[in-house]
């Protein structure tokens, strides 16, 4: 289960992408660091969020999603295959898992903009798509591959050649 530290990681994360008036690409690019690690540690695990978590993915959430939104075209452009992937998963879960809580907390009230940009996001994730498929990977970049533990078998970008070197890397520690 993911502890209370992780969740309100991700909440401040949340909050302080969505209080910025301008926002640069580190800004996004640490938003999607700290999405990733709240998904992969989140997903399928059951946990209570206290009102201060819940009041801020229902109010964070939304504007943080449309930053996302407008960067993350500019993103793509600055990545190695491994972190594609990484951005991939991010996104995935901010679109889907993290969504998903966002309605159930907001009792689907959303902002009228929020589609729209969940949209624009589902279509930089099929660029995305198309663009690793057309990437070959070095062999040294496995050391480029993130922590996997979590990662649901359904980001299936992540090859199983991928997800077997971060359980060889876990065995060497």
């Amino acid at each position: 289960m993911p502890n209370n530290k992780l969740i309100l990681s991700f909440c401040v994360s949340l909050d302080r992408l969505a209080q910025k008036s301008e926002c640069s690409l580190l800004d996004i690019e640490e938003f999607y660091d700290s999405v990733y690690e709240f998904g992969r540690q989140f997903v399928s695990k059951d946990h209570d969020f206290s009102d201060l978590e819940r009041n801020s993915i229902i109010t964070s959430y939304p504007s943080s999603v449309e930053k996302a939104a407008k960067f993350t075209a500019e993103i793509i452009q600055h990545k190695k295959p491994n972190e594609l992937k990484m951005l991939l998963s991010s996104i995935e879960f901010l679109i889907n898992d993290i969504y998903e809580i966002f309605k159930y907390f907001s009792l689907d009230n959303s902002p009228a903009n929020l589609a729209e940009n969940i949209s624009l996001l589902q279509e930089k994730q099929e660029n995305l798509k198309k663009l690793l498929k057309s990437v070959k990977s070095s062999n040294d970049e496995k050391v480029d591959i993130p922590n996997l533990d979590g990662i649901p078998e359904t980001h299936d970008w992540w090859t199983q050649k991928d997800r077997d070197s971060t359980k060889d890397e876990k065995k060497k520690e």
